[in-house]
């Protein structure tokens, strides 16, 4: 009996001890950042992806971080290359390796794509791809360069057919998540950030949300909500996005130039023989387009993105065999285009990977050194 009540006795304080452990155990997301921030409701473990992020930047690293902004904007596009091909992110940062190619190939600026997705009436930025993008940003600051980080509306590629469900709620959610996001941004002087990230092409794929016309306005409602909302605590430079300017309508386009420093359109057309060098020429017309209602809005313009396939993409044989031609298409369309744009982006590092790879770096130097 004394035997069972001794058991009884240690059982009980057993779980005293492991209460108040629990009680005491320092609480929040750990990432030096507003309380609240892209935390899943349980932390990672109740949630797909990967349980546990690096240690995050400490605040002495944070602390002697400023901006430096570049004349001419030269952006690497890295997009999702945090993430590897078969899965989830690895643990892996940019290396100094790949950052002193960056530099040599004449790009100043590294433009990064933030992690997140939309979960009920919330948006929260993956863990760990956040800790690998804040030790980035770090590290590629401390080489020099300029960071631009650019938010995303889903998990997932345009043409994906995810959802966003209902639109107020996406609203509401993703201003909320964007004036969190310009919040951290700015604790790690971030020179520029991006929170339309091509609207007009993902909002399209939203049919639950009425039809084009009507999707349409909800691009020309949102866009300058959301630039608004990322101002509010971000004192850097806030850059849009948008694509196939000559197929939007006016109210999408007039929207683009709305609480925005730098307005940017993005053109890498599918190309294929079908669409030959010539017709692929004609679709760099945009550059001039865009520039020129720019000039009538008063804000500087540049190309947010360049690229011939997309990201993790087996490009065709059309793209391998004429990868230069096409990069020089549009560098030949940005160097013609009148006014001058501010900025350049180009997708992506691996691009050089193809047989001609190395070929389209050296061009793309040239062209860099010359804007």
């Amino acid at each position: 009996m004394k035997r069972g009540v001794l058991i009884a006795i240690i059982f009980i304080a057993i779980i005293i001890i492991g209460t108040i452990f629990f009680l005491l155990k320092p609480q929040g997301n750990g990432f030096g950042q507003p309380g609240g921030f892209g935390q899943r409701p349980g932390g990672a473990e109740e949630h797909s992806g990967p349980p546990k992020a690096m240690p995050l930047p400490s605040e002495s690293e944070i602390s002697k971080l400023t901006r430096n902004y570049p004349s001419t904007i030269k952006a690497l596009n890295e997009g999702p290359a945090i993430y590897s091909k078969e899965g989830p992110p690895k643990n892996e940062l940019i290396s100094d390796e790949k950052l002193e190619k960056i530099k040599e190939t004449g790009f100043n600026t590294v433009q990064l794509l933030m992690i997140n997705s939309l979960e009920g009436n919330k948006y929260y930025a993956d863990e760990a791809a956040k800790s690998i993008l804040l030790n980035d940003i770090v590290k590629i600051k401390e080489k020099g360069l300029a960071v631009w980080v650019a938010l995303e509306y889903l998990n997932a590629p345009p043409g994906s057919g995810a959802s966003l469900g209902n639109y107020e709620t996406f609203k509401k959610a993703y201003l909320n998540f964007s004036k969190e996001a310009g919040e951290l941004m700015e604790k790690y002087k971030v020179e520029y950030v991006t929170v339309n990230n091509e609207p007009d092409l993902f909002f399209q794929e939203q049919k639950q949300w009425g039809s084009e016309t009507e999707i349409f306005q909800k691009v020309a409602e949102f866009a300058p909500l959301a630039n608004a909302a990322v101002k509010e605590k971000f004192s850097g430079k806030v850059i849009n996005k948008i694509t196939q300017v000559d197929k939007r309508p006016k109210e999408v386009l007039d929207a683009s130039f709305i609480n925005v420093d730098i307005a940017s359109v993005d053109v890498g057309p599918p190309v294929s023989e079908q669409m030959g060098l010539d017709g692929y020429k004609k679709e760099f017309e945009q550059y001039q387009l865009y520039a020129t209602l720019s000039q009538q809005k008063n804000i500087p313009w540049m190309v947010g993105e360049y690229w011939a396939s997309n990201y993790f993409e087996d490009a065709n044989q059309f793209v391998k065999d004429n990868q230069v031609k096409l990069a020089q298409t549009s560098f030949d369309a940005y160097l013609a285009t009148n006014p001058k744009g501010v900025g350049y982006s180009w997708n992506d590092f691996s691009s050089f990977s193809l047989p001609h790879g190395e070929e389209t770096r050296q061009a793309l130097k040239t062209f860099l050194n010359k804007i």
